[in-house]
């Protein structure tokens, strides 16, 4: 998958968060796209991802980023940050409303007085959330992650809807950095699925489209 750090979703993010220079904790990284955004000059990056594959990706790719494999909300952290970012993983939190609640408030624990959260979540009608849905459905824990930001007791100051565009060599390279690299059981039913939803003829041939992201910042 080609990762293009000059791609609107990176300039957004760079002016929600304005990383230079700060210290900023990223929950999950899976493909590294939205690190890739955070780091810019003098930033303290720091990312928590439990999945050993990405975790080992994440280390090869940007190795002067600390990486913690282990659940977040395992994670015990003296330091303090700028931002805490909840890369497109706050719907994945089992648990229901309640775990999704905790974890915002976990994080405002470990932000300085004036950190921020920025919590990127897809939206209901992202590309890779019908892909996703081939598998497991997605649709509760998105709208669960809405909830919780709306039921905590921080306050949403800034949302923003961003065309995010992906790019793979090939159909392969779909499965392997979408889908199996999850953990995914890839299924021969499922590749004609995907196939049929992406209106590929060609598997060969590289692979284009967009989709929808929301990023939300709480205080």
């Amino acid at each position: 998958m080609k990762i293009s750090p000059s791609s609107l979703e990176a300039q957004v993010i760079q002016s929600l968060v304005s990383p230079a220079g700060k210290k900023i904790l990223q929950v999950g990284c899976w493909s590294g796209r939205e690190m890739q955004a955070l780091l810019c000059e003098n930033t303290q990056l720091t990312g928590i991802e439990l999945r050993q594959r990405r975790y080992q990706e994440i280390k090869d790719r940007f190795p002067q980023v600390e990486m913690i494999r282990a659940d977040y909300f395992d994670v015990e952290l003296v330091e303090s940050f700028d931002a805490v970012v909840f890369s497109s993983c706050l719907h994945h939190f089992k648990g229901g409303l309640d775990r999704k609640i905790e974890a915002l408030h976990k994080a405002r624990r470990m932000l300085t007085d004036e950190g921020k959260i920025l919590v990127i979540e897809p939206a209901m009608d992202n590309v890779l959330c019908q892909l996703a849905e081939l598998f497991i459905s997605e649709r509760q824990g998105i709208i669960q992650a809405f909830s919780a930001m709306h039921r905590s007791d921080l306050e949403i100051v800034r949302h923003q809807r961003v065309v995010v565009d992906y790019s793979f060599v090939d159909f392969d390279d779909l499965c392997r950095e979408f889908f199996m690299a999850d953990g995914y059981h890839v299924l021969k039913g499922h590749v004609v699925s995907i196939r049929e939803y992406l209106e590929i003829e060609d598997e060969n041939k590289p692979i284009f489209f967009s989709s929808i992201t929301n990023l939300y910042i709480l205080q």
